[in-house]
């Protein structure tokens, strides 16, 4: 009786123990995808539903769907959702295609632009540091940076991340996933669609 008691506590405090620590676990992204970027949108409908919904709604599936080499810089579900949620807006086909074909253009770029091509930067004390202004199809131009973090032990060592500043700041989540016609860097979860 003593073991079983004994048992049942130590299982108690090794599961009450355990966090989260708010942690999203998305899974990790396959870096090619064998199809258009067209067709990852509808083999990931959890993050890429709202968008594929967008973009035929604004009349863009030849764009995604196409040969030509673009860059998306991504907005998910969840970015999508918040904007329409913060705007009272309840359905997509209610929306006007223009408005959105716009939206959607300022996220999408000539040609691939993969992370380790993207020169690096900062932004300190409200100054551009390095990095490169990109024009977005839409004609916006968006400066987009990549900044290495630390290692532990050596500053600038370790993961690099890519930084987008339009109207906004943001950053990608999850970057270099390559459907056949070009490259997808899905921007984080915070970011709210339309707001670059």
């Amino acid at each position: 009786m003593k073991n079983i008691l004994l048992s049942i506590i130590i299982a108690f405090i090794t599961v009450s123990c355990s966090t989260d620590w708010n942690f999203v676990n998305t899974g990790l992204a396959k870096e090619h995808f064998d199809g258009t970027m067209y067709e990852y949108f509808k083999s990931n409908r959890y993050d890429w539903d709202s968008l594929r919904v967008m973009v035929e709604h604004a009349g863009l599936v030849d764009l995604f769907n196409g040969s030509e080499a673009i860059t998306l810089f991504g907005p998910t579900n969840i970015s999508i959702r918040k904007w329409m949620n913060n705007n009272g807006y309840e359905s997509i086909q209610g929306l006007d295609k223009e408005m959105i074909k716009t939206k959607i253009l300022d996220c999408v770029f000539e040609g691939k632009l993969l992370r380790d091509e993207i020169p690096e930067g900062d932004f300190k004390n409200q100054e551009r540091i390095g990095g490169k202004e990109y024009t977005a199809k839409s004609g916006k131009t968006i400066w987009i940076y990549r900044y290495r973090l630390s290692d532990g032990a050596e500053l600038h060592a370790g993961a690099a991340i890519l930084y987008l500043q339009g109207n906004v700041s943001t950053d990608v989540a999850s970057s270099n996933i390559q459907p056949t016609n070009g490259v997808v860097h899905s921007l984080s979860y915070n970011y709210i669609f339309g707001s670059l």
